[in-house]
């Protein structure tokens, strides 16, 4: 089992469990110190300032035929993918930098590479293209969204070319009634989950009034123009 060896393995470790836990191990790759490798050396012993000009040697990896930037939460955690790498003898150097200042060099535009954070450990890896990169140096990746955004994760505007007839026409005239609503969408899941094969979502703008009823109205006209083997839901 790999054991965590400071409090960014744990983050590391527990993103996958949810947006809370995703934002807090983007937070600690910001304000944690990270190791990176360099080229091999001598006189980088000990150290080192980034030069004036800001470039910065890294050392890159190939993976699947991409080169990646690898960057690891902790020393133990190089000496790890240095050692399942199977090339003794090679040589290599190390360094340790505050993450927002690192990663800074690994943004877009200035960085088209993906980084790679903790390749060849028992942990496994996470990828981060460059502008996730760039939202975690500037703190846009920080902010936790709203219950609202979370619900339209992984929705797409549904074109008229998407949107099933049978529930454009009835719910239009329906809406058409009610001068409280000002806007309607339909959306759907680009990759349902299973065992739904298609995710529409209806979304209504709404100005003054009885919102909540408006909402309660919606849902059953919804449910009324379903067929039996179509299931639908209200979400407040």
């Amino acid at each position: 089992m790999w054991e965590h060896s400071n409090e960014l393995e744990q983050a590391f470790a527990d993103a996958h469990l949810g947006m809370e836990q995703k934002v807090e191990y983007f937070r600690l790759l910001r304000e944690s110190n990270l190791t990176f490798i360099l080229p091999y050396h001598p006189e980088l012993a000990g150290e080192n300032k980034i030069p004036e000009d800001g470039k910065m040697v890294i050392t890159i990896w190939y993976h699947d035929k991409e080169g990646v930037i690898p960057i690891f939460t902790s020393p133990e955690g190089l000496d790890e993918a240095m050692a399942a790498r199977g090339k003794p003898g090679e040589l290599y150097a190390c360094g340790q930098m505050l993450g927002k200042e690192l990663l800074w060099a690994f943004c877009s535009p200035h960085n088209t590479y993906r980084v790679v954070v903790n390749p060849g450990c028992a942990c496994g890896a996470r990828f981060m293209d460059p502008e996730l990169v760039r939202s975690i140096v500037d703190g846009s990746a920080l902010q936790l969204p709203t219950p609202g955004e979370q619900a339209m994760e992984g929705l797409v505007i549904s074109l008229p070319d998407h949107q099933p007839e049978r529930l454009r026409r009835p719910l239009a005239k329906f809406l058409a009634g009610i001068p409280e609503v000002k806007a309607a969408w339909l959306f759907y899941e680009e990759e349902p989950k299973l065992p739904f094969e298609k995710v529409f979502v209806f979304g209504l703008a709404i100005a003054g009034g009885d919102a909540e009823g408006i909402r309660h109205e919606a849902a059953l006209a919804i449910a009324s123009v379903c067929p039996r083997d179509w299931d639908s839901a209200r979400s407040s």
